[in-house]
């Protein structure tokens, strides 16, 4: 899947969500039945599975074995929409980043060497959530994320045994998938104020299906992500 076919789901489903958002049917008193825009960013708790690829290399893992979670920034954007009373449609788009790192230090000497790895996606988080209140809404989801890889990044740091330092920036890497897809759940509240403008707190996990790595790569690499996200929110 390109960007192209990627850029066309989300509109199709803006316009799908604004349309059921336009019913009248909706009209409680005591719920929430507007359609809201949000702009958020969250910070997420990364970690990998990684095992070797018996269908193709069977690489023993080495000293990736050792690598450790990382902690990184995702953003999105994107609108609530409701379906019936109580069930919301969300749909948007994310810039993701999946990432390990990895820290060593000789016991004889002072050479080290580090690395922190990002993989970076175009996500389209996908829900359908139970939400309700108006003033203060109450909110749970779930749903998947098809992910458009579109970036690596290696950050390598050293030192020798004179206490020389160096350092390496790779930003390429062959032999990965360039579709994933992961399975999303949230929690959270919303605050809504005057002006149709409001903030909104979640609790968020996130695990990749599929493989990041093709199938003619050594490893099966798959990450899990759990973090909290904060928002602004806008009624339309």
């Amino acid at each position: 899947m390109n960007k192209t076919t990627l850029f066309f789901l989300f509109i199709v489903n803006l316009t799908f969500a604004q349309l059921i958002g336009n019913k009248d049917e909706m009209t409680s008193k005591y719920k929430d039945t507007s359609t809201t825009i949000y702009l958020d960013a969250g910070y997420f708790s990364i970690e990998r599975t990684l095992a070797s690829n018996h269908n193709f290399l069977n690489k023993p893992l080495g000293e990736r074995a050792n690598e450790i979670k990382s902690n990184l920034w995702s953003h999105s954007f994107g609108l609530v929409s409701p379906i019936k009373r109580n069930i919301f449609f969300e749909g948007g788009l994310s810039l993701i980043q999946n990432g390990e790192e990895y820290n060593w230090k000789s016991n004889s000497t002072d050479s080290t060497f580090n690395y922190t790895t990002k993989y970076r996606y175009l996500g389209m988080p996908l829900q359908v959530k139970f939400q309700s209140g108006r003033k203060i809404s109450y909110f749970i989801g779930a749903g998947i994320q098809p992910q458009l890889y579109f970036g690596y990044r290696q950050n390598q740091t050293w030192t020798d045994s004179l206490g020389n330092a160096g350092d390496l920036t790779i930003k390429q890497l062959n032999n990965v998938n360039s579709f994933v897809i992961s399975a999303i759940g949230s929690i959270g509240i919303s605050l809504n104020f005057q002006n149709n403008v409001g903030i909104r707190f979640a609790a968020n996990y996130r695990k990749q299906l599929t493989n990041s790595y093709s199938e003619y790569n050594g490893y099966i690499h798959k990450t899990s992500a759990i973090g909290f996200t904060i928002g602004l929110t806008r009624k339309i």
